[in-house]
């Protein structure tokens, strides 16, 4: 067995909310409720939520209420250490032991009002001893927008390089999706439904059934992300851990009897390719270890057409 010095525990979680308008609808009490069960089972010393699609003014009232949560649980207050909120991809930081932390944007693409839509946010802090990096990322949209992907993770990489920390954690809205068997045009909300691409239909249904007959991992092997990460130079040394939840997006609300028998409901309304898309990687020093406790998708988390994804991870330098 592995021997850890000064272990600790982080929890890590990503969640498009779909809530970049000011007037949009935040999530409820009960959208809480797998958090609240999260911060139940773990006792993380750090907790770092990434979101994507948060309008910033909404920021405040979002971060109370994630604050609500651990105290009805855990009866003490939560403080942040690090709120980044002139972005719509707010990364929120608390540490059970406050340290000093560094925020550093990259900002790719803009929304209304110059406000940044694409690119990260990253929170520099040491822990134990680590130089801890979190990034929040929200890359490029869009089925065919796999290149434009690529090279916002190359920038990402680059801006904190292998050597300025002992551990980066990187996590987000990645957006890389399912390729398909045969080339297609993904439809827009433009795209009127009876110029639907034939092709993308039949492959849309097709990755649909797969993941409800339970068989969603049959379509790894096209996941844009795994074979990107094979292809490209910039990917090397990031680390994941198995992938054993369902396509994360496009989601719709399913039922308490469908998500207890695990079969997902996708968006067939304004159909997209099925995608990994929200995922947590990391790039670590040679002495650090790292070991995944839980690696999963709250499929109850049905407030957007994402499903948040967790990480529970214990860290240490190898001793």
């Amino acid at each position: 067995s592995t021997r850890f010095s000064s272990a600790m525990s982080l929890l890590l979680c990503t969640w498009n909310l779909g809530c970049k308008d000011l007037d949009g609808q935040m999530p409820k009490e009960g959208d809480f409720d797998w958090l609240a069960k999260l911060f139940k089972e773990t006792q993380p010393e750090v907790l770092a939520l990434g979101i994507q699609e948060l309008h910033p003014n909404l920021l405040p009232k979002f971060l109370q209420d994630v604050q609500q949560v651990w105290k009805d649980v855990h009866g003490q207050e939560l403080q942040a250490t690090a709120e980044h909120c002139d972005t719509y991809l707010p990364l929120l930081l608390f540490q059970q032991t406050a340290n000093k932390v560094e925020v550093v944007p990259l900002h790719f693409t803009f929304g209304k009002h110059q406000v940044c839509s694409k690119g990260c946010v990253a929170a520099h802090f040491d822990h134990n001893g680590l130089k801890m990096c979190v990034v929040n990322a929200h890359l490029e949209a869009g089925h065919g927008k796999v290149r434009a992907r690529n090279e916002m993770f190359a920038q990402i990489a680059s801006k904190f390089p292998t050597g300025s920390n002992s551990l980066l954690l990187l996590l987000g809205d990645l957006n890389y999706r399912v390729e398909g068997k045969r080339p297609f045009t993904e439809p827009t909300k433009a795209t009127p439904v009876e110029q639907r691409c034939q092709v993308f239909l039949e492959e849309f249904d097709e990755a649909v059934a797969k993941c409800q007959a339970g068989k969603a991992s049959e379509l790894q092997e096209r996941c844009q992300l795994r074979r990107s990460r094979g292809d490209a130079p910039f990917f090397e040394n990031f680390e994941e851990a198995e992938v054993r939840f369902q396509p994360t997006y496009k989601r719709v609300k399913a039922s308490e009897s469908d998500v207890s028998k695990g079969i997902p409901r996708f968006d067939c309304d304004q159909p997209r390719m099925p995608g990994w898309c929200d995922r947590i990687l990391w790039r670590r020093a040679a002495d650090v270890e790292v070991k995944v406790l839980d690696y999963v998708a709250i499929e109850s988390a049905d407030y957007s057409d994402h499903r948040p994804v967790c990480a529970v991870l214990e860290v240490g330098r190898l001793s």
